[in-house]
């Protein structure tokens, strides 16, 4: 039974126009409401596919994907699934569309015809939430790469969407502003918003509530972070990376320091070693 506010893919199946092999092939999941979920695999696993299946922009070949309860297969319900699942993509560039943050941030609601009261109060609040609100009258072109992936993250805000995914985001930016796309992202999922994250980055995916590992258009591992990561054959033979903090814990272990099993982010590791250093000797 799906709940009305979730996401379920049911048999789900893509292959593009003249390609015999699928991309995914027989998905069978829910994204709960309110989860903050990380997919990742291999190159060619279907990622990004998926991202777009998810928000309705590709149609399944066979199965469905349901959007609390509307398939997006059914061309009546394209308008409705858009609003409720919002996209933010690789570069941001691609997705500024004004010469002020505040009027770039606005540019949705405004096509809603929202009275100019709630735009206002959307873009405003939209604009704290990923930090800009002291930015709102600067040219987005002025921005860093970090701030501009905020504003396009900001701009879905405005709009109100029940789901925000979000496809390799942090892939242009550097550490500082991975950092911070990946701080408003831990705190949207806090507030109860679902984010789906598809990143190749193990470390970034460490940050969610729960891990989707896709291989080959299989849904081949799903589970927490700690559960996922502390399979170190699993995860090899899956062609993946230990996130690094994982990495650690492995080697301290190897100097036979008694490490528990499934740490893989930083907060795990502060607290390991902050036990370790208080222990008596």
């Amino acid at each position: 039974m799906v709940n009305d506010s979730t996401i379920a893919l049911r048999n789900l199946v893509f292959n593009y126009p003249g390609s015999e092999r699928p991309v995914l092939d027989g998905i069978n999941a829910v994204i709960k409401n309110g989860e903050f979920l990380a997919v990742v695999g291999p190159n060619g696993s279907g990622k990004s596919t998926l991202a777009r299946l998810i928000c309705g922009l590709l149609r399944p070949s066979q199965g469905q994907v349901l959007v609390e309860g509307l398939c997006t297969v059914d061309p009546r319900n394209r308008i409705e699934i858009r609003k409720r699942v919002g996209l933010v993509l690789q570069n941001p560039d691609n997705q500024i569309v004004a010469v002020r943050v505040e009027e770039d941030a606005a540019f949705g609601p405004e096509n809603l015809n929202l009275p100019s009261k709630e735009i206002h109060y959307r873009v405003n609040h939209a604009l704290e939430q990923v930090g800009l609100i002291h930015l709102k009258d600067r040219p987005p072109q002025l921005l860093s790469g970090g701030e501009k992936q905020r504003l396009a993250i900001a701009g879905l805000l405005a709009l109100r969407p029940s789901f925000l995914v979000l496809d390799e985001p942090t892939s242009m930016l550097d550490p500082l502003g991975r950092r911070g796309v990946l701080d408003v992202l831990r705190g949207l999922s806090g507030e109860g918003m679902s984010v789906v994250l598809i990143t190749h980055n193990m470390d970034e995916a460490t940050a969610a509530d729960r891990v989707w590992v896709l291989r080959d258009g299989k849904l081949a591992a799903d589970g927490t972070p700690g559960s996922i990561f502390s399979d170190p054959v699993m995860i090899r033979n899956l062609e993946l990376d230990l996130p690094w903090v994982t990495r650690l814990a492995n080697a301290l272990a190897g100097y036979g320091l008694n490490v528990p099993a499934g740490i893989v982010n930083t907060d795990d590791m502060v607290c390991f070693v902050c036990r370790l250093f208080k222990q008596p000797s």
